[in-house]
């Protein structure tokens, strides 16, 4: 068998058992995947190991794969152990989180943190990540933290985006990412932001960027 293809293999084999764990937690069984997500030699088999650690939602995991967001060599290792903790779903792993949000200067990495937050849906992070949306200058970021902002669907969210949009010069794919991200974040529910306009509101000179946001159709 090709080596990729074992690889492969192993690597689907760390998955499914993440998956099984969900179903049937075994204590033993979680811990051999903390050994591989630490210690195994191909870093792919090592992600994996982690990802299969947060399909598991083991939370004896999130000690040690705090550890290795914090302290792994590998800026891949770290980022699936951001992306593990966020499936986990343990608020502990919140502080570690931002701090590699803040602190790994990787966009794999930053991506991953931001997705993980999201998943805790950690309100608190939404500035955070907002100014990171307008002022990344990596697409995939860029990507991934608008992903982040809608997954976790607070309106409110939609009030910073706008403010963001009115402080800082956006070049267009940040302008696009902005708008479709404020119409997922308002579809489904009334949009306060057009009702006061309907009301003969000043809502339009506080914010010119509406203008944009009518355009789309919102």
């Amino acid at each position: 068998m090709h080596m990729n293809s074992k690889h492969n293999l192993r690597n689907n084999i760390l998955l499914g058992l993440g998956f099984a764990l969900k179903e049937r937690l075994d204590p033993e069984a979680c811990k051999q995947l903390i050994h591989v997500a630490r210690t195994h030699a191909n870093r792919s088999t090592r992600g994996s190991a982690a990802i299969g650690l947060g399909l598991s939602g083991c939370k004896i995991a999130v000690s040690e794969l705090t550890d290795l967001l914090s302290h792994a060599d590998d800026p891949l290792q770290r980022g699936y152990c951001a992306l593990a903790l966020g499936m986990i779903g343990d608020p502990q792993a919140t502080d570690s989180l931002k701090q590699s949000l803040n602190r790994d200067r990787l966009p794999g990495v930053k991506t991953q943190a931001a997705l993980a937050l999201a998943l805790l849906n950690d309100t608190s992070i939404v500035p955070d990540l907002v100014d990171l949306l307008v002022q990344s200058d990596n697409d995939a970021t860029k990507s991934f933290v608008a992903l982040s902002l809608a997954f976790m669907g607070d309106p409110a969210i939609v009030e910073k985006i706008l403010d963001a949009m009115n402080r800082y010069k956006l070049d267009d794919l940040t302008l696009a990412h902005c708008v479709h991200l404020t119409a997922k974040l308002l579809s489904g529910r009334p949009a306060p932001y057009l009702d006061r306009l309907a009301q003969g509101s000043n809502f339009a000179c506080e914010y010119p960027i509406l203008g944009y946001l009518l355009d789309f159709g919102i």
